[in-house]
């Protein structure tokens, strides 16, 4: 199951809005809905938030693929700031 199917489930299970939920995290409905519609993922440390609220581990919200698909876009901002620093 992939994140945002994890993350919608948790939410109606849990009889929590968009807005609820984004006021916990302290964000945005806007990123919710965009988190539930595969649009964006959260960054890491909302991710950190969701993960505490919701009592389980990135690890557990995380798909192999989706794991794997972050690590790269982190690894890639790394590049690309060390880059603009060396120019």
């Amino acid at each position: 199951m992939k994140f945002k199917d994890k993350l919608k489930q948790y939410r109606i299970e849990n009889h929590l809005s968009q807005e609820e939920l984004a006021s916990k995290l302290f964000i945005s409905r806007t990123l919710i809905s965009k988190w539930e519609n595969g649009v964006i993922y959260p960054s890491y440390s909302n991710m950190e938030k969701l993960a505490q609220i919701m009592n389980v581990s990135i690890d557990y919200l995380l798909s192999n693929e989706e794991a794997k698909l972050m690590t790269l876009n982190a690894n890639s901002r790394k590049e690309s700031t060390f880059t603009q620093k060396i120019l």
